[in-house]
């Protein structure tokens, strides 16, 4: 095996009892993640990294009892910048990033790593042990989870050492910060069905608590100019797989872009007081309220985001299984009332039966258990789809996509166009709020145009899908039968019908 040095620096002083004073400055500013190469690979060409105006930020260090955090400030310079770095850089020549460093203490020995299993819907740590003896792995993987022990191991039920509490950043503003904690502890309802009494928690970070302090697992909000990811990462012990610190970042745009396609659908004079024209901004109106809409997903998104934080993976197909998971992209479950478009069911509350199993299989008991629990989950048909075999277009796999819904993507397709065709129909200056420019309409126009976009993209699915799963010898699933022809036929038929002329035509209304 080769060895790779990553830096070298200076020794800037010894100290009369040898100690060692070494400048890190290089070492935090170096581009140790990729920018560059990131930047590039989304289409902003020819960034590089300019060491004159890149420098450690000595201000910034914080140390906490089990890390330290370092912070850079790297600029990386373009003569031709893209769109994105245009739309956010004062100087988009020159775009200057904040990279932190965190060196975090290993736990403490006591950890009992668990062997993942592919059909367990979590994470995993892989392993290379090149003593392992002959007939056994060399490369293995460890399940990520937290430490999670109870007082009593031998009870079926019991409180535990040290419960798992995940804290809202308090800078998220109410409504807000109330839907955030709300959809976070759905989570609960799992651990105390596999055995664990208030053993997940969530709370209001607080005050003087350091979002940065690895003793604090953190669902940050942040203010950002353009739509980004919302993510749920996890620091995990490389040699173990256990998690030290699970960390969820939510960005304040991506809830403003729901409420577009919200107020396309049914009014922006719901907003607030439903029916109620000007009323207030609150979100107490009823359920076509596009802020309670709004809210509904928030309670979702915390809950999945920090789903991924405790060690779970997206299950892309619970969509087809009623809202089996908060870890699925859900589409607003959107209906017709009286011919009317309803949103009182847009989005689930609370976790699902995938989210229980995966909760008893990752913490509950192990051993022989946990054969039991994944061959109980194998009979009840549960379908498990994670982004390898969902996200691609041309996937083979048809109950993995992402925002679609109902048990037929054939069928649901078909549905969601009648409600699309009603939608553009009552679609108007309705969608916008009093004062609004009239030219916004395009913005709220568009998403309601494309309604059916990933149902379709699921139901294309159907046609030369194959129905595989992520199969363990001796479970029964061995062989991947292709779907039947007639129904292959069928979403053929569906997919088609979106392209006749008056689907893909503009109301009159909206072009006259």
């Amino acid at each position: 095996f080769s060895v790779s040095t990553v830096w070298a620096g200076d020794i800037v002083e010894t100290t009369p009892d040898g100690r060692l004073l070494v400048d890190i400055s290089s070492f935090l500013t170096r581009d140790a993640i990729g920018i560059a190469d990131a930047l590039k690979q989304a289409g902003e060409a020819g960034y590089k990294l300019v060491p004159e105006l890149s420098m450690a930020d000595p201000s910034a260090v914080k140390v906490f009892p089990e890390n330290l955090e370092f912070e850079a400030r790297q600029t990386f310079a373009s003569d031709t910048p893209g769109p994105e770095v245009r739309n956010i850089a004062p100087d988009p020549k020159l775009i200057t990033l904040q990279v932190r460093h965190s060196l975090v203490k290993l736990p403490a020995p006591g950890y009992e790593p668990r062997v993942f299993d592919p059909r367990s819907g979590g994470f995993s740590t892989t392993v290379l042990d090149y003593a392992a003896p002959l007939g056994e792995e060399i490369v293995y993987r460890l399940a990520n989870r937290f430490r999670l022990e109870k007082t009593n191991p031998g009870a079926a039920k019991s409180p535990v050492k040290k419960p798992i509490v995940f804290y809202v950043d308090r800078a998220a503003p109410e409504p807000i910060r109330t839907a955030l904690v709300d959809g976070a502890a759905w989570w609960a309802q799992a651990f105390e069905a596999a055995g664990f009494q208030d053993a997940y928690q969530v709370k209001v970070l607080p005050e003087g608590a350091d979002p940065l302090d690895v003793r604090y697992n953190v669902i940050n909000w942040v203010d950002r100019a353009t739509r980004g990811w919302s993510y749920g990462q996890a620091v995990t012990d490389p040699r173990t797989g256990e998690i030290v610190k699970g960390s969820v970042l939510l960005g304040a745009l991506r809830v403003r872009q729901d409420m577009l396609i919200f107020e396309g659908l049914v009014g922006a004079h719901r907003n607030g007081f439903e029916g109620l024209v000007g009323a207030h901004r609150n979100g107490t109106g009823g359920p076509n309220d596009p802020i309670q809409v709004s809210l509904a997903r928030l309670r979702q998104l915390s809950a999945h985001e920090v789903g991924h934080s405790i060690g779970f993976a997206h299950n892309f197909a619970a969509s087809t299984q009623d809202r089996a998971s908060v870890m699925d992209y859900p589409a607003p479950r959107v209906t017709l009332k009286q011919g009317r478009i309803d949103l009182s069911d847009a989005y689930g509350v609370g976790i699902g039966p995938w989210d229980r199993f995966t909760v008893d299989w990752l913490y509950g008991d192990g051993g022989e258990a946990l054969l039991t629990k994944t061959s109980a989950m194998v009979k009840r048909g549960e379908r498990y789809v994670s982004d390898a075999d969902a996200r691609p277009l041309g996937a083979a796999q048809p109950w993995g996509s992402l925002w679609d819904d109902g048990a037929d993507p054939a069928a649901e397709l078909e549905r969601m166009m009648e409600v699309r065709r009603v939608a553009l129909e009552s679609f108007g200056l309705g969608a916008l709020k009093a004062g609004e420019p009239v030219a916004n309409l395009k913005r709220k126009y568009v998403p309601i145009y494309l309604l059916h976009r990933y149902q379709l993209e699921a139901a294309a699915k159907l046609v030369g899908g194959v129905d595989y799963a992520y199969s363990v010898i001796g479970d029964g699933r061995e062989i991947s039968p292709p779907i039947p022809a007639d129904r292959q036929r069928q979403a053929l038929t569906s997919l088609l019908a979106t392209l006749a002329p008056q689907e893909l035509d503009t109301p009159e209304t909206l072009v006259t």
